[in-house]
Formats: C-alpha cells, sequence, structure tokens
C-alpha cells in the first residue's frame, strides 16, 4: 500500500514553488526579456526561493519513503575522439543508447 503524502508538506512545497515561479517571472517582466540590468539582490532572492522549494521537496520526498539520491556520480566513459578539435566535448550526447546506422543503409 503507497504512504499517504502529508497535506501540509505537499501545500508547503507547493506555496515555495509558486513563490519562486513569481519571483522569475516577475524579473522577467521587469527586465523586458533580460534586455535590462538584474539588480543582484533580484537573483540572490530567486536563487533563496529555488532553494527553499529544492528543500520542501526533498524533505518531502524523504517522507514518502524514497531512496536516497547517490551523493555522487560516477564519471561516464566515452568511447569517441574529441570533436572539432578544441579538446572540448559536446555539449549534449545521448550515452544511453548505441548510434544508430546511418541513413543510407537502412534504406538499400
Amino acid at each position: 500500500m503507497a504512504e499517504e503524502p502529508n497535506p501540509a508538506e505537499f501545500t508547503a512545497w507547493m506555496a515555495a514553488e509558486t513563490a519562486a515561479y513569481t519571483a522569475i517571472h516577475q524579473l522577467h517582466q521587469r527586465t523586458q526579456g533580460g534586455r535590462l540590468a538584474i539588480p543582484d539582490n533580484r537573483i540572490e532572492q530567486i536563487a533563496r526561493l529555488r532553494k527553499e522549494a529544492d528543500v520542501r521537496f526533498a524533505s518531502m520526498w524523504g517522507a514518502l519513503g524514497a531512496a536516497p539520491q547517490p551523493s555522487a556520480v560516477a564519471p561516464v566513459k566515452r568511447g569517441h575522439a574529441v570533436h572539432s578539435g578544441h579538446g572540448q566535448r559536446p555539449a549534449f550526447e545521448l550515452l544511453s543508447r548505441p548510434a544508430a546506422e546511418p541513413i543510407e543503409s537502412r534504406l538499400s
């Protein structure tokens, strides 16, 4: 039988999420989508609101009996050469499945 969530914790998490979302939306509106300068104190305020929402979610998640997440992530070995000769890897890589065959070989 699934555990019943605590409605007070859920309500507190939703309130924290709403406060963070509202602050981000207001900042976006006041800076005309980031075209105007953003005050540092507004960014700090949003960071605090996001942190509070994350902490509330984590406490609620733990209260539901979820397994804790690992504190460290093991590095993933990649078996390909470095791209573009700049010593950097692409920003996004799909590592969960092998590469597909070229479309030319699939069409023939």
